[in-house]
């Protein structure tokens, strides 16, 4: 009778017959039914997007909603001197302007032409180096030609020491060959002495042959003696050579020596010379610091510091600036 069930029993049943039947057909109430039902839902949903507070109440005070937008003091980087101001408490100033001018206080930085100087020194000092490395490539080149020269000397006193070794060698056979001369000549005179004893030969013939004996004799002797010269040619040859060597050892030793000595003076002026550079650049950014900047665009507030010649050390307070835009905040307790 609902129409649940796919045998639907319309047709067999007179539904005039029954008013409640007529009731649940209607249709109306079941479309308002669902029209209220559909409203509170979205009445519910609706509710749930509303923006709701609750309030309390405490104490605290309005701050900046950022570290960066809060009130801040501007200090000095270096003591100095205050010269000049060039704002007043309540002007608005923007990121760069300047705070105030100070002097120096410390007496190695009187000099107003401190920079230029220490520019000449740098510059001084870049000449002294480039002096060193000339003279390091001087050195070099000598140390070179000294070790080509010991070389060709070597070479040439090589040949000096065969040359008397083969001297040595000559003169060697030259006095054996005179000993064996004389040693022949010896034996012949005996032979002449026994042919003249049998008057064999003349007296003249026999004192001609000991003539020849002692010309023999001679010439062993010279062929000794010029023996020994070679021998003594050949080693002071020999000495010659080491005392090259060692010459010219002594004398590399010495350039190198000296090669070192400027090598170490170079890179002592380089290390003086980055120093210098760098204190060149802290006296150029002293001087930049003379002047005390804002570092924002903001109001001043606050000068904490007053007047004018007064001596402050680095790091000290000066005014105090409220950034010109800020997002505000409260901070309870």
């Amino acid at each position: 009778m609902l129409n649940i069930s796919k045998n639907s029993i319309t047709e067999e049943v007179n539904s005039s017959a029954y008013p409640s039947l007529y009731d649940i057909k209607n249709n109306l109430a079941k479309r308002v039914f669902l029209k209220v039902l559909i409203g509170l839902f979205l009445l519910i949903v609706g509710l749930l997007f509303l923006p709701w507070t609750q309030n309390i109440q405490s104490k605290g005070y309005v701050t900046a909603l950022r570290p960066g937008e809060r009130p801040q003091t501007i200090q000095n980087t270096i003591p100095g001197k205050i010269e000049k101001w060039y704002v007043q408490e309540g002007d608005l100033v923007h990121k760069g302007d300047t705070i105030l001018f100070l002097t120096e206080t410390k007496t190695e930085y009187f000099d107003p032409n401190l920079i230029g100087r220490i520019k000449e020194q740098v510059d001084a000092k870049a000449q002294g180096i480039n002096a060193y490395e000339d003279k390091l490539k001087a050195l070099d080149n000598q140390i070179h030609s000294l070790n080509d020269l010991q070389k060709l000397k070597i070479r040439t006193l090589d040949n000096k020491v065969k040359q008397a070794k083969l001297s040595v060698s000559t003169d060697s056979a030259a006095w054996k060959a005179s000993e064996i001369n004389y040693q022949t000549a010896k034996q012949r005179l005996e032979r002449q002495e026994e042919m003249f004893e049998q008057g064999l030969i003349s007296l003249t013939d026999l004192e001609n042959r000991r003539l020849k004996l002692q010309e023999t004799k001679a010439k062993v002797i010279e062929k000794e003696n010029e023996y020994g010269l070679s021998i003594n040619k050949y080693i002071n040859t020999l000495i010659e050579q080491d005392q090259v060597i060692s010459e010219f050892a002594e004398k590399i030793s010495d350039v190198k020596s000296k090669r070192s000595s400027a090598g170490s003076e170079l890179y002592q002026g380089l290390g003086e010379m980055s120093k210098m550079k760098n204190e060149l650049v802290n006296y150029e950014m002293r001087q930049d610091m003379y002047y005390v900047l804002a570092p924002r665009d903001g109001f001043i507030t606050q000068a904490i510091q007053a007047g004018v010649g007064e001596n402050i050390k680095e790091n000290t307070p000066i005014i105090t600036i409220v950034p010109k835009t800020w997002k505000k905040a409260v901070e309870v307790y």
